[in-house]
């Protein structure tokens, strides 16, 4: 069956989509975001959710989060900034996975406010000691990367959502080649 509608936000353009086929955001460890690819790459070998499968794995998958408010809560939950922030190299920003701007975020997929329950880390890093490297249960991973691959990375991140009309609530896989 295929879904057609003008859903998609920001865009007045009618569009179908075949639910049956969950879209799949790639990212090259040999590519432009080897950084961002490293950080996702160990955030799901850590068992975080999202992975791709192509060895017929029960693969996992992420939700799109289209609320913009809701994406900047779960950012500041892995990422703070201004009072409490994290300490940013030079040429480093701080990226988050599980996306922000999905329904699994630091945030949306967790009430729990204590720091265990919000994020970890890996040990490659280069955040503060007080955060956790290892934590059961915590569902979000945070990670200073090259600034100009998180950007571009969340860019083509968001261009993914629009090319394959993935909209709010919509399942889609990571991954990690």
């Amino acid at each position: 069956m295929v879904r057609a509608n003008r859903a998609l936000p920001g865009s007045t353009k009618p569009g179908c989509i075949i639910p049956e086929a969950l879209p799949v955001m790639l990212y090259k460890l040999n590519g432009p975001f080897l950084e961002l690819a490293k950080h996702i790459a160990a955030a799901q070998k850590s068992r975080l959710v999202g992975a791709y499968s192509e060895k017929g794995k029960k693969a996992t998958v992420l939700n799109c989060l289209v609320d913009a408010g809701k994406v900047k809560q779960n950012r500041d939950r892995s990422c703070p900034t201004g009072r409490g922030a994290y300490p940013r190299p030079a040429g480093k920003s701080c990226d988050e996975y599980l996306f922000a701007s999905t329904y699994q975020g630091a945030k949306t997929a967790n009430s729990d406010t204590s720091p265990s329950a919000l994020r970890r880390t890996l040990s490659r890093c280069r955040l503060p000691r007080a955060v956790p490297r290892t934590e059961p249960g915590a569902r979000a991973t945070a990670c200073m990367i090259n600034a100009k691959q998180n950007s571009d990375g969340g860019r083509a991140l968001d261009n993914f959502y629009v090319d394959q009309r993935v909209l709010d609530k919509d399942a889609f896989h990571v991954w990690i080649k």
